[in-house]
């Protein structure tokens, strides 16, 4: 199997907690970050998803404090999806 060459110019670091993924402004998937970086990250997760579709991440920070984070979809693979944040 070939390997893809990486495209990212930011740096993305391994992470493993759990988000909410809200659509039209309610709470549709839930997922596991897999990998964060400043621009985007990985979230493993099931669904329809498509390409651009606008998304809101929903989770605690490390304080604690929910937070929401507008994002959209860049990718879709069978166990999940890459996000870019607005």
């Amino acid at each position: 199997m070939k390997k893809l060459k990486e495209q990212r110019r930011e740096l993305r670091f391994p992470n493993s907690f759990p988000i909410k993924l809200i659509v039209d402004n309610r709470i549709a998937y839930k997922g596991i970050i897999k990998d964060i970086g400043q621009k985007g990250a990985f979230v493993i997760t099931k669904g329809p998803f498509r390409i651009g579709q606008k998304l809101i991440l929903g989770f605690r920070s490390s304080e604690m404090k929910y937070e929401r984070k507008k994002c959209s979809v860049k990718r879709s693979v069978p166990d999940g999806i890459g996000i870019l944040f607005d």
